[in-house]
């Protein structure tokens, strides 16, 4: 599903116009190529960061629900 709104988000985007994607692992990793390589095709590569994979640890499970509140569903 990612991979659908990404290249959805390049077919909006203007000409010479600017985007950027924070992605998991998954996107740059996976075996199959056939979505980088519809992105390469759309668009050039600015550049390019990989994050350690403990980048976003400090803010893991930030939100706690307090009191009473309870999430679920029926």
């Amino acid at each position: 599903m990612h991979d659908y709104f990404f290249i959805r988000s390049l077919d909006l985007l203007k000409p010479e116009g600017i985007l950027g994607f924070i992605v998991s692992k998954g996107t740059m990793d996976k075996q199959d190529s056939t979505v980088r390589q519809i992105l390469a095709q759309k668009a050039e590569l600015i550049g390019m960061v990989r994050l350690p994979n403990t980048a976003f640890q400090s803010l893991a499970g930030a939100f706690r629900p307090q009191g009473n509140l309870q999430i679920g569903v029926d």
